[in-house]
Formats: structure tokens, C-alpha cells, sequence
């Protein structure tokens, strides 16, 4: 039997985050996932963006998203992975939108929680110096520092080394059962038992699975998003549509990745079954037309088209609770802002353990 200060189980980003985390701290750490590689999951089907910006705004959803958008500008230069500086314009074709850029841009940086949001409003000419993929027919945009784009396979590389130099990553190993059993928890996975003093449940689209196993009772659903990947146009910021109402992702942005591809979306496709990958020539038409308008060369056909499934639980935040068994944290519905909040997540589930007095 595998014995452990903390197990950890699921290999995606907060997962993974989570392991690096304790295991910085001096504890040993196992993370187990079914996957045979990292970060297959959820996390290997996001936009790869590091927001700043996240609705509703007294959520903990937005505040971990601050607090995570911080720790990442640190943990990419320690850590190893690429991060790539860049913007969100909030660009409009209609001057009519102009009152309601000058009202958001005063508005956000009150309601974004820990002060770091900058903003300003740019005129169409001065939007397009900035970002020459606009189209001529932008009008005015609102420019917000601070996002990031990440590249998510030297991420997925660089966090699964160094959780390897704090303990194990079990790959390939499916958690069966759990038991409690006086201060630890047993674990029974791909054939390996673990013995753990703190289980953290980070298994995202099956986390709510994850719990019934210790007792306790969650409800989250699969909510689906579509996005294409394109070779052309390029672009140096995200761009996206600006609205009267963002309190829910509708469409994600225009987004440029790492690699130089353009990604359009998540649209928001809504509550799906895991595992089922189908879109429609009406998703790709959406995201095209809802685009196309704000950018300046025509938006080529997709090489690629990405669906991904965001775990969404009642209320649309972040649940971060104790188990009734008191030596279990579980992390529910962590959404595609569960990227940018990694790092922040992370540290929360060590300050509540350390509260505890388990580690």
C-alpha cells in the first residue's frame, strides 16, 4: 500500500496545481486519474485564456479567477510554461454602443474584485493601431489589460514533472472505491491501494461522481461549448463583441493561441451528456457571424473543430466544501474558468487543510 500525506485525484490543471502545491509545501502527494496522459480532460478542451474579467462578481468564481491571473504571471517563469501577454478589446460597430463603453469601462474596474482591472476607451482609429486585425467598420472598443494566453502542452508537461519530483502521478488508474479509516482514507485505483491523510476531489466533469463514493451528494451537469480553430486572420489581442449583458459566456471571443492558430468560441451550447462531441454546421455558423463583423479579413474555414464540456453546478460558482467524512475537499463544478483559478484554487485547498489541522 502507496502511503501519502495527500492524494489528489484527477490529473487536469487544478488537479495538477493542487499536487504541485502541497507538495511545495513539504507534503507527499499522489495524484491518480484514469486518464493515461495529463490534463486530458477538461482542461485539454479550453480557450487557453487567462482571464481577469469573470461574472457575476461577488463569486468565488471571480475571485479565484484575480487571484489565479496573479499567481500565473509568477508560475510560468518558475514553472516553465509559456504564457503569452495580451488584451481583451470589447470593440462595438455602432456608435450608438458608445454611452454604454464609456458606463462598462468606469463600472469594471469597481466591480472586479482586488483593484487590478485597467481600463480605457479607445476610438476605432486608435483600437486598429493597436489591434490591425479590426475590421474598419469598429466604431470604439474598451481595452482591458491583463489577460494571457497559455500553451497548454508545456503547461501540461512542466506541472506533471515537477508534481513527479513531490511523489507519484498515477496515470492509467481509475479510483474504484474509498474508505474511510480512522485519520486516513483508502483509496483503491487501477489496481494500487493509497493510504492518504487529505483526499482532494478535483474530478471535474465526474466530481460529483467522485463524491458519492465518500457519502456525500453533489449535482452538476455538462454544459457544452464549440470552438473552431483557423489559420487566418491573425490577431495580438481577444477580441470580442461588446454587450449590454456578460453575465453568462455566450460566445466566448476571437481569441489568438499560441501556436498562431485563431480560436472562436466557446459558444454556449448548453447542458450536453460527457462524452458527446457532435456540433453542428449552425455552431460554426454562429461563432463565424457573431466574429466576422469586428475583424477586417474574412475568417477561413476551421481546421479543427473543438467541443468541450464545462461542469456547472446549481448556482453557476465554485464549490470548495468539506466531506462529511472530514479528510475529503471536494471541488465542484469547476468551469473553464477553472484554468485561470488553478493556482488560486490550489492554495485555498492548503489554507482550509492547514485551518484544519489535518496537514
Amino acid at each position: 500500500m502507496e502511503k501519502v500525506d495527500v492524494a489528489v485525484i484527477g490529473a487536469g490543471v487544478v488537479g495538477l496545481f493542487t499536487g504541485l502545491e502541497l507538495g511545495s509545501r513539504g507534503y507527499t502527494v499522489a495524484v491518480i486519474d484514469k486518464a493515461q496522459e495529463p490534463m486530458t480532460g477538461v482542461s485539454s478542451r479550453s480557450a487557453n485564456v487567462i482571464h481577469l474579467i469573470q461574472p457575476p462578481f461577488n463569486s468565488l468564481k471571480s475571485r479565484l479567477c484575480v487571484e489565479g491571473n496573479m499567481l500565473h504571471r509568477r508560475l510560468h517563469k518558475e514553472l516553465g510554461y509559456r504564457l503569452i501577454e495580451t488584451r481583451l478589446l470589447l470593440a462595438y460597430t455602432s456608435r450608438a454602443k458608445t454611452p454604454l463603453a464609456v458606463l462598462t469601462a468606469k463600472l469594471l474596474p469597481r466591480l472586479v474584485p482586488g483593484g487590478r482591472v485597467k481600463t480605457r476607451i479607445l476610438t476605432g482609429r486608435t483600437a486598429r493601431d493597436m489591434e490591425p486585425g479590426l475590421s474598419d467598420r469598429v466604431q470604439g472598443a474598451i481595452e482591458v489589460r491583463g489577460y494571457a494566453i497559455v500553451d497548454p502542452a508545456s503547461m501540461a508537461g512542466a506541472l506533471a514533472s515537477r508534481v513527479r519530483g513531490y511523489g507519484e502521478l498515477l496515470l492509467g488508474s481509475k479510483v474504484e472505491a474509498a474508505e474511510a479509516r480512522g485519520s486516513r482514507v483508502i483509496l483503491e485505483a487501477g489496481g494500487l491501494r493509497v493510504s492518504a491523510r487529505l483526499v482532494v476531489n478535483a474530478g471535474g466533469l465526474e466530481s460529483h461522481v467522485v463524491a458519492k463514493m465518500f457519502g456525500d451528494s453533489y449535482t452538476q451537469e455538462a454544459w457544452k461549448g464549440v470552438m473552431s480553430i483557423h489559420p487566418q486572420p491573425r490577431l495580438r489581442s481577444i477580441v470580442a463583441p461588446l454587450e449590454a449583458r456578460r453575465g453568462e459566456t455566450k460566445g466566448g471571443g476571437a481569441i489568438p493561441q499560441a501556436n498562431g492558430a485563431l480560436l472562436l468560441g466557446p459558444n454556449n451550447a448548453g447542458p450536453s451528456r460527457p462524452g458527446d462531441y457532435t456540433y453542428t454546421s449552425r455552431d460554426l455558423e454562429w461563432l463565424r457571424s457573431r466574429f466576422q463583423p469586428l475583424l477586417q479579413e474574412e475568417i477561413q474555414e476551421p481546421v479543427r473543430v473543438v467541443v468541450g464540456h464545462r461542469p456547472v453546478a446549481p448556482g453557476r460558482d465554485f464549490l470548495v466544501e468539506w466531506g462529511s467524512t472530514g479528510r475529503v475537499i471536494h471541488l465542484i463544478g469547476i468551469e473553464s474558468p477553472g484554468l485561470t483559478a488553478a493556482p488560486a484554487l490550489a492554495r485555498m485547498v492548503a489554507s482550509m487543510a492547514r485551518a484544519r489541522g489535518i496537514l
